[in-house]
């Protein structure tokens, strides 16, 4: 893979602009996928603890009313 899809698929991670990454010039075009891959695979595990701990949150709401308040929270 080229440097500069390498470079826009970071960018679209991180959800910016390939100028934002010109500091990255130093890394070669395998060095900028892996870097990718590992804030995908940290941005995956961020969204799953933050739904694990709205689900243990959500432990405190009345029964009633959790489908309503997951709702809310959730999006």
């Amino acid at each position: 893979m080229s440097y500069d899809i390498a470079l826009q698929r970071l960018a679209a991670t991180l959800k910016t602009t390939t100028a934002e990454l010109k500091g990255l010039d130093g890394l070669t075009p395998e060095q900028v996928e892996q870097l990718d891959t590992m804030l995908v695979n940290a941005l995956h595990r961020q969204h799953e603890a933050m739904k694990a701990a709205i689900d243990r949150g959500l432990d405190h709401v009345p029964a009633l009313l959790r489908g309503a308040v997951k709702k809310i929270v959730r999006g």
